[in-house]
């Protein structure tokens, strides 16, 4: 066995082991079906103009932004109002059922109804001997519904039922005491605040009012960035280059064209000067060399 194959493990025993290994980290290295698929997915779905993935670029941190506004800021704001609002409600009705309670008796429970609609502005009626009808409350968007429903089952511990899509100024509740129905009307603006939706049209409403700006703005860049784009690669073509400046307010006059085929070329500056002085400088040098050894040949000749 050789030196370099018992020190260096590269010699034909080590060769199979080191292929494995090759094989098995470029088998690692390689993307799974789910991650192909996954890329194969986004190249569909993202735009692959360089208008639309410029506006991609202004519309995804738009939108990241107005989510985290409305969920951190407004979001907790609203649920901490919705839940103190509603159980301010729960607690007046548990309150007028305690004194029915306390006070029995048709004479009593109509004082008490007549303090609690003065009182607590409800809508508030005994339906006697009604028996609560088992129905499902309809979810409506927003947390207030919930936080309702939490708050009359912590206040009351009698079975409920809510209704918030029959009626668009109040909610209907209705809960069983041991005379019959409670029949609550409470109006809407007792259990939640409408500056949310006011707040969230604002907002949407903004957002899209400066992504349609950016959008008419970047729209014209993109243009000259294309007219640009075909007027350079005609250049390099040797074909008649459009590079006429727009709207520029100073420089060069407006309407100057510039052709790779003309006698004079346009003046350069800066860094693309140094770089036109070296080449002909190469040049002079090389033509002085290609001189210098053809005067040598005849001298010798």
């Amino acid at each position: 066995m050789s030196a370099s194959s018992k020190v260096g493990g590269t010699g034909p025993l080590h060769a199979p082991a080191t292929a494995a290994r090759t094989r098995s980290a470029d088998h690692a290295r390689l993307p799974s079906d789910g991650t192909r698929r996954f890329r194969a997915l986004l190249k569909r779905i993202l735009p692959r103009s360089l208008l639309g993935r410029s506006l991609l670029m202004i519309l995804l941190p738009l939108l990241i932004l107005e989510g985290v506004a409305l969920q951190v800021f407004y979001g907790n704001h609203i649920d901490v109002v919705s839940r103190r609002l509603t159980g301010s409600v729960a607690g007046e009705l548990g309150f007028t059922i305690d004194l029915m309670r306390r006070f029995p008796g048709p004479e009593n429970t109509a004082w008490i109804l007549d303090l609690a609609r003065g009182r607590f502005d409800l809508d508030i009626a005994l339906d006697p001997g009604a028996q609560l009808l088992r129905r499902k409350s309809a979810n409506v968007l927003g947390p207030m519904d919930d936080d309702l429903k939490a708050a009359l089952q912590q206040s009351l511990h009698l079975p409920f039922f809510m209704d918030w899509t029959s009626d668009s100024h109040v909610v209907l509740v209705q809960i069983q005491v041991p005379d019959g129905v409670l029949q609550v009307r409470a109006p809407r603006k007792r259990l939640y605040t409408e500056t949310f939706y006011l707040f969230v049209l604002w907002v949407v409403g903004v957002a899209a009012l400066v992504f349609a700006i950016a959008a008419l703005f970047m729209r014209n860049q993109v243009r000259a960035i294309r007219r640009l784009a075909a007027a350079a690669e005609a250049f390099g073509l040797g074909r008649d280059a459009d590079m006429t400046a727009r709207g520029q307010a100073g420089g060069a006059p407006r309407g100057d064209r510039v052709q790779s085929d003309a006698g004079t070329d346009p003046p350069l500056s800066g860094a693309a000067d140094r770089d036109a002085g070296r080449r002909v400088a190469r040049s002079a040098h090389a033509a002085d060399a290609a001189a210098a050894g053809t005067g040598d040949a005849a001298g010798a000749r």
